[in-house]
This record gives C-alpha cells, sequence and structure tokens, in this order.
C-alpha cells in the first residue's frame, strides 16, 4: 500500500495578485486554484465557493475548481473529524480515569476508544481505495492575518500553486 501524504502550501501576503480581507482587517492571499478539479484532474465544470472562515473569523469565499462526480466529496466538513477525535479522547480519558475505579468500566472506556480507532482506520483506508482510484480527498483551506495554507494530497495542485504564487512554501 503506497501512503497518502497530506501536502501543506502556504502562501504568504507579500505580493499576492488578490487579497481577500478578515473581518479584523487582516489581509490574506487568495489563491489561483486553476481550471482542473482539485480531487482529480478532470476538468472543472461544477466550480463552488468555499468559505475558509470560522466562528472566530469571517472571510470572503474562495473559488475551488471540481467536477461534477467530486463536488461532493471535496466539500468535507470538518465536522467528521472534531468528532472523532473527541469520541477517541473521552474514551481514552474514560478508560484512564476508570482504572482507579473498576475494572469494568475502564473495558468501557477502552471499547470507545477502539470505536473511535476503528472508524479512523477505516477511513484511512478509504482515502487510501480512493487516491488509487485517482481521486484525492481531504482538499482544506485554512486563512489567517497575512497567509493562506491550503492542504491537499494531490501534488498536480501543490506544484501549481508554488508555480504561480512566488512567495509560496511547501510544507511537509
Amino acid at each position: 500500500m503506497s501512503a497518502i501524504k497530506e501536502r501543506t502550501v502556504v502562501l504568504e501576503d507579500k505580493g499576492a495578485p488578490e487579497i481577500g480581507l478578515l473581518r479584523s482587517r487582516s489581509r490574506y492571499p487568495v489563491p489561483e486554484l486553476g481550471d482542473l478539479c482539485v480531487c482529480c484532474d478532470a476538468p472543472g465544470d461544477a466550480p463552488f465557493d468555499f468559505d475558509p472562515g470560522n466562528s472566530d473569523q469571517q472571510t470572503g469565499k474562495i473559488r475551488v475548481p471540481a467536477c461534477t462526480s467530486c463536488t461532493n466529496h471535496v466539500r468535507r466538513s470538518r465536522i467528521v473529524d472534531g468528532l472523532l477525535t473527541t469520541l477517541m479522547g473521552v474514551g481514552f480519558a474514560m478508560a484512564l480515569i476508570c482504572c482507579f475505579v473498576s475494572w469494568k468500566a475502564a473495558l468501557g472506556g477502552a471499547f470507545v476508544f477502539g470505536v473511535g480507532l476503528g472508524i479512523y482506520q477505516f477511513r484511512k483506508q478509504c482515502a487510501r481505495a480512493s487516491a488509487a482510484r485517482g481521486h484525492h480527498n481531504g482538499f482544506d483551506i485554512w486563512v489567517g492575518a497575512g497567509y493562506c495554507s491550503i492542504g491537499t494530497t494531490n501534488p498536480r495542485v501543490v506544484d501549481e500553486l508554488v508555480s504561480r504564487h512566488g512567495k509560496a512554501a511547501r510544507v511537509a
């Protein structure tokens, strides 16, 4: 099995062709993602607006090219990852705390942790199978004051961003 490597590209504010504004009036560079689907490299005939903001910051939407078959899984929600992390954390803490109270309660905590770990492994296997078929799931954008980070497993997107934006840096 080949490993799927998450790559991150960080764009800096210096000399960016287009600048977005955060609610705090801080600026961030807007990435130019081209015309090909960020998932499967097919023509992006169903682009959508990606909102990289969160509860602490309001941002403008960034246009992301996607094909019709990839639109749903490129718009992945961060909620599932957060819930999975919470489930594993609660299970681990429950098992650790309950070790001092009752071994049966500790087994319950270990079971909760095991369920979270099993779901994580299942999602990882699905991502590997998807990458083997040419789909690169896991596209995400984060923005902050003076920077924009794009996380993807698609090496073409990383190479294009680095070549289009002079101040882009590969991370990992």
